[in-house]
């Protein structure tokens, strides 16, 4: 590939960058799962704990 054309893909790719920047919706989708999202990290489980050790009375 030449110069020319690696410099007018380059530019090419900026441009599409920019409009894609520029129309973006102002509050994007988001599952709900995921970070960012209403139930991210709700009702996570509890961590499995060991029961405490048994005192000799």
């Amino acid at each position: 590939m030449s110069t020319t054309q690696d410099c007018r893909g380059q530019a090419l790719f900026k441009e599409t960058e920019d409009l894609l920047e520029k129309w973006k919706h102002p509050d994007p989708y988001r599952p709900p799962t995921a970070p960012g999202g209403s139930k991210y990290e709700r009702n996570l489980p509890s961590p499995i704990l060991d029961p405490p050790p048994k005192m000799a009375l």
